[in-house]
């Protein structure tokens, strides 16, 4: 008695596991920018208010490996941190902490989904 397994399908599952690093790749530029932008929308709406302008200033830029949430305006250092003079008022650091993991998951969900896994 002989026994015989073939498997159909092989090359087809081979190009499509080689295909998962590039497809992932290109989705998760997109995907990254995705979660800075929801950390950027809790930036600004944490942001002291004043003239405006430090809310207006935070940007989500491509980043080499990722995306990046930036504060723009110039005395938005003193802000997030404090001064001799003035209070800390932070608003970066508490939407990365409420947004980051939250982001994050939503931005690997979509590269799964990009892969098909």
């Amino acid at each position: 008695m002989k026994f015989r397994a073939v498997w159909t399908g092989v090359e087809e599952a081979l190009q499509n596991i080689a295909r998962v690093p590039v497809v992932a790749r290109q989705a998760a530029p997109s995907a990254l920018s995705g979660a800075a932008t929801a950390v950027a929308v809790a930036a600004r709406s944490i942001a002291p208010e004043e003239s405006g302008d430090l809310r207006d200033g935070i940007e989500v830029h491509e980043a080499a490996n990722g995306a990046e949430v930036e504060s723009t305006e110039p005395h938005s250092i003193h802000v997030e941190y404090g001064t001799t003079e003035q209070a800390a008022q932070p608003f970066l650091r508490p939407a990365m902490d409420r947004m980051g993991k939250p982001a994050l998951a939503a931005a690997a969900k979509r590269v799964k989904q990009a892969v098909g896994a």
